[in-house]
């Protein structure tokens, strides 16, 4: 099984993980909470009327576009491939083990951790 996996991508020109026909669960995104970049990406790629119609731009972070978003680190657009202290960071290590195909360990404490976004009803 092919997977795709991007950190901070402002954007794919596709509107959902569907379409990159990788698979359900084989898109895994990874977006620092202050990574500008890849914020930027939802008002600079979309459809034709892109500036109209900011509703229909999503990014690989986005909830709505399918992908698995895994937990990444602090720090920025430059932060994904941070270490401390000769070890790799949070999202660093999830590509890893992405790369290794560890999503499917049995163990779970293998596996990419996925983030989990807070509840929009309860904010």
């Amino acid at each position: 099984m092919d997977d795709i996996l991007v950190q901070g991508s402002p954007g794919m020109h596709v509107d959902s993980a569907d379409d990159l026909q990788v698979g359900k669960g084989h898109v895994w995104a990874l977006e620092a909470p202050d990574d500008n970049i890849a914020e930027f990406g939802s008002y600079a790629h979309g459809g034709v009327d892109s500036y109209t119609r900011p509703q229909d731009r999503v990014i690989p972070g986005d909830e709505r576009f399918g992908g698995v978003r895994l937990e990444a680190n602090s720090g920025g657009h430059n932060s994904y491939w941070d270490e401390t202290n000769g070890r790799p960071d949070r999202s660093l290590d999830n590509q890893r083990r992405v790369v290794m195909g560890m999503y499917d360990s049995p163990n779970p404490a293998d596996r990419p951790v996925v983030e989990t976004l807070p509840d929009p009803k309860l904010a």
